[in-house]
């Protein structure tokens, strides 16, 4: 023990030596870490996505994000919610291989164009890298790689398109108050 206890004052004076910043207690588990000890390893933090989700939605709103924007979260937040439902209690959602699953089920799913998929891909990637840092989660994100960004098509409608697409929008089939304004 004498031993031991000893060798703490001079790992501290080496890492110090050397500019070591940590905090002493990490120069300390280091060190024990050096000599073969096991230190007993902390779960993280548990984090419940439903509350995270509503804390983020009330986030996008006080940052005046727009309402198609924040519809767009609660989309798929509550897609990405549905799955882990599905997938049942044995499905850790902050594991990457966890996501890359959703993802790859959203895709079979839904089939949604590139884009729409690299939407889907930034806004959860935003979504979990907010979560990690404010929970002290690891971010499942952090070695993805996201899909490549989709290039806008160039093809822009005719005259008589847009002309069509502007007298279709006036007079819709199904009359609702408000609709065609």
């Amino acid at each position: 023990d004498r031993v031991a206890l000893t060798s703490m004052p001079k790992a501290l004076l080496d890492a110090r030596g050397t500019g070591d910043p940590r905090p002493p207690f990490a120069i300390i588990a280091a060190s024990l870490s050096d000599l073969g000890v096991d230190l007993p390893q902390t779960p993280p933090p548990t984090v419940s996505l439903e509350l995270a989700r509503q804390d983020w939605l009330r986030r996008l709103r006080s940052a005046n994000r727009s309402a198609s924007s924040i519809s767009a979260y609660r989309v798929a937040l509550d897609d990405l919610l549905s799955f882990l439902d599905r997938c049942g209690q044995a499905t850790a959602p902050l594991c990457e291989e966890t996501l890359v699953a959703y993802l790859d089920d959203y895709r079979r799913r839904r089939n949604p164009a590139e884009a729409t998929y690299y939407r889907r891909f930034t806004q959860l990637r935003r979504f979990f890298r907010w979560l990690s840092r404010r929970s002290g989660v690891p971010d499942p994100f952090l070695d993805l790689e996201p899909p490549g960004k989709p290039q806008q098509e160039a093809d822009w409608l005719t005259n008589d398109e847009f002309a069509r697409l502007l007298a279709a929008a006036g007079a819709p089939i199904r009359r609702r108050p408000g609709l065609a304004e």
